[in-house]
């Protein structure tokens, strides 16, 4: 068994990620030879690493390599995407596209630096990058069977490999979960709801920080795809979440919520709205609770509706019902 792993960071910037990740890939690469063979890699249109078995047909290939990642630059900035993994087949040569968007600023894993030298959005861009690497590494991380549980893998991975980059000095495990329950309320990709698989980790390192932090990563991949089957909800129970937040979906429109305050107060009243009519159902406030605590929708809340009496009385009602148990699994 693999004993190797990466060192926990000492300095993360945002124009030393390229380097970072072409250390890693080198990494990930002895420990998953087979997996990531074939693996290619870009941090924007900067080409970050190359297996050593494609390397001969890159260069016979620049053209097309570079056509597209143009075109994988393009797409992520249209989608808002933050990464992507993909198949990409020339013929009878096939590579591992793995791209990381440069542009898109990312805010799902943590709103504050770890630590000394070390940016917010490096941490979040090594997080998409931790990601996507474990949709390859993991057994179940692929999204061709059940995506849902494909992506709780590929965040297992990534919250598992972020404790071991930057120890337990992170709010990851508070900011996550409510950044990812939005896939839930807004509807638009409900197989990222992965808040289960937050909280999973956490409870694993509040047992044992140091055993996670220093897990192999061949046991780290292990790790994450146990912890994704434990944590993923079945196909009912996301349908069942994303229909009791129809309104909000529909209220929300598009993602301009910061320059809409009258979108905020609909989707924020019809959220309130959902968990006192479905006060029962641990599924479904579990969702809505959490979105309720991401930093920007507490900052509308105290923007928006400050002023509106009902709103804030029915706010203290639900969060006053008893706290929804945590985990994943089916619906009762």
């Amino acid at each position: 068994m693999a004993k190797e792993h990466a060192q926990p960071e000492r300095n993360l910037c945002a124009n030393g990620l390229g380097r970072a990740f072409r250390r890693d890939c080198a990494a990930y690469g002895k420990v998953f030879p087979e997996s990531l063979a074939r693996l290619y890699v870009t941090l924007g249109e900067e080409e970050i690493y190359v297996a050593p078995e494609i390397a001969a047909f890159l260069t016979r290939n620049t053209a097309k390599i570079r056509a597209m990642v143009e075109e994988r630059v393009m797409a992520m900035n249209l989608r808002g995407a933050r990464g992507t993994t993909a198949i990409r087949r020339f013929g009878f040569d096939t590579l591992l596209y793995l791209s990381v968007n440069d542009e898109k600023e990312n805010d799902r894993f943590v709103s504050r630096a770890p630590g000394a030298g070390i940016s917010v959005a490096a941490v979040n861009k090594t997080g998409t990058f931790d990601h996507e690497i474990g949709h390859i590494v993991t057994v179940n991380g692929r999204l061709d069977g059940r995506p849902h549980l494909g992506e709780c893998a590929a965040d297992a991975f990534a919250a598992l490999r972020h404790i071991q980059r930057f120890g337990g000095a992170t709010d990851i495990f508070r900011h996550a979960p409510a950044m990812t329950a939005r896939a839930a309320v807004f509807g638009s990709f409900p197989i990222h709801y992965t808040s289960a698989v937050f909280s999973e980790v956490a409870r694993l390192c509040g047992e044992d920080l140091r055993a996670i932090a220093s897990l192999p990563l061949e046991d780290t991949a292990r790790l994450a795809a146990n912890i994704a089957e434990d944590s993923a909800l079945d196909d009912a129970t996301l349908a069942k979440i994303g229909y009791a937040f129809k309104e909000v979906q529909a209220a929300r429109l598009d993602e301009s919520l910061s320059t809409a305050p009258e979108k905020w107060r609909a989707v924020l009243k019809n959220t309130v709205s959902a968990l006192r009519n479905n006060r029962h159902d641990d599924d479904i406030c579990r969702a809505g609770r959490l979105f309720l605590a991401a930093p920007d929708v507490r900052r509308a809340i105290a923007e928006h509706l400050i002023n509106d009496a009902r709103f804030r009385h029915d706010l203290a009602t639900v969060r006053q019902q008893k706290p929804p148990r945590c985990g994943g699994g089916s619906a009762p």
